[in-house]
Parts: structure tokens; C-alpha cells; sequence
């Protein structure tokens, strides 16, 4: 038994419990209560106001996915290619969680005739967690894209998912079109001794129609083959 004015850590414990619920609860409530503040500012008049709710709600992450919806309207509606663009962006941010309905606003995105909307939703597709393994087809297109940042950020992008991605880029390789296939071998490569799965599809691509492809494809297996000489060198 503790004497007179002596500190009881055993009696103080629900007092701390329950202080700790109402700092949560409030901390939650306050959290709520911004959310919506920035809603309703995704209705604004000006763009100026319209983009702070925006890039306010990416910064929140999966806490903010109530206000998916909206933002994937204002992706397929707003007037102003500023809006979109950050609405893309948003997206990625916050979608995760409801990773189908994302997906499919973002790849969209993709085939928008906008070469910056394009890259925004590249890296967008890149944000989701888990990676969607629906949306590799769409990158490998996308490393076909006349726009060469395009390219870059899908070929980037499919190289942080190895080795989910393999199959899809060893498919490329047969790609009809000659800029697909160039940037998959030129993906192959960036991987080195880990595209070995691919050395059959690479050999054939030595024969492709397309000289840049051939060069892609002889840059990749001198990379590969060069990695599996320092590999057998360590052994």
C-alpha cells in the first residue's frame, strides 16, 4: 500500500488510458475534420484553391482514399490540365487501397494525348502498393511512347518490379511495334545476370527487322553474359 501523497504508478494507469483514448480521438477528429475542410476545397472556383486541396490530399496518403472518387472525376473532367495533372498525381498517392478503381483511372491517364499527363501517370502507376501486375502490359506500351521521358519512367518503373515483370518483358521482345521491343531489350539489359531468363527471347531478337532492336538486343546479352562471367569468377 502506498502512504499519503506517494505516486501510484498501478492507480494512475487508467487515468493514462483514458487520456490517451481522448488525445486519439481527437487527433482522429481533427484528422476528419481537415479531410473534409479539403473536399470541399476540391470544389472551389479558382485553380489555385482547387490544386492545394489536391496536393494537400496526396500528402495524407491511403488516410485520404474517402476523397478518391472526386479526384478521379476531376481527372476525367476538370477544364484545367494543371487540375488533371495533379489529380493523377493524387491518385497514385492515395489509391492503394482501392488499388482496381485506381488502376483503371491511371491507365486512362496513359493513353491521354498529353505527353506530361502520360508521365504523371507513370509514375502514379509506380506509387500504388502493391504494384497492380495488370497495369505491366500498359507499361511496356508505354515504353514504345513517342515521348522519350515516357519511355524512361515505364522502363524505370517495370525495373523496381523485377522479378514480377520478367514474363512481360521477355514478351515484348515480340512486341509488333519496333520501339516496344527495343526499350524491352534495353530493360534486359539494365538488368544483367538477372535477365538470364531471357537470353533464348534476346538471341532471336539478334534477327529483328528493326536495326535499333538488334543493337538492344546484342548491348543486352553482352551485359548478361558479361555478369555471368564475374558470377563465375567468384565461384
Amino acid at each position: 500500500m502506498s502512504r499519503p501523497g506517494e505516486f501510484n504508478r498501478f492507480n494512475s494507469l487508467p487515468s493514462i488510458y483514458f487520456l490517451s483514448c481522448a488525445l486519439f480521438l481527437s487527433f482522429m477528429s481533427a484528422g476528419c475534420s481537415q479531410r473534409a475542410k479539403l473536399v470541399r476545397g476540391l470544389e472551389a472556383e479558382t485553380v489555385t484553391e482547387r490544386l492545394h486541396s489536391l496536393e494537400e490530399l496526396g500528402l495524407m496518403g491511403t488516410r485520404a482514399r474517402k476523397a478518391l472518387p472526386r479526384v478521379m472525376d476531376m481527372l476525367a473532367e476538370d477544364e484545367d490540365m494543371s487540375i488533371r495533372r495533379a489529380a493523377t498525381r493524387v491518385i497514385g498517392r492515395i489509391g492503394s487501397k482501392d488499388r482496381a478503381e485506381a488502376t483503371r483511372a491511371l491507365l486512362r491517364a496513359l493513353n491521354d494525348q498529353d505527353s506530361v499527363m502520360r508521365r504523371v501517370a507513370v509514375v502514379a502507376l509506380g506509387d500504388l502498393r502493391p504494384f497492380p501486375t495488370g497495369a505491366f502490359s500498359a507499361l511496356i506500351v508505354a515504353m514504345g511512347d513517342p515521348d522519350p521521358m515516357v519511355s524512361e519512367l515505364a522502363l524505370s518503373t517495370l525495373l523496381d518490379y523485377v522479378p514480377h515483370c520478367n514474363h512481360a518483358l521477355r514478351l515484348a521482345l515480340r512486341d509488333e511495334e519496333p520501339g516496344v521491343r527495343r526499350m524491352a531489350a534495353k530493360a534486359l539489359g539494365c538488368l544483367g545476370y538477372e535477365a538470364k531468363f531471357a537470353l533464348g527471347a534476346l538471341r532471336k531478337a539478334l534477327e529483328d527487322p528493326d536495326h535499333h532492336v538488334r543493337r538492344e538486343a546484342e548491348l543486352a546479352l553482352d551485359r548478361i553474359n558479361g555478369g555471368a562471367g564475374a558470377v563465375e569468377g567468384r565461384l
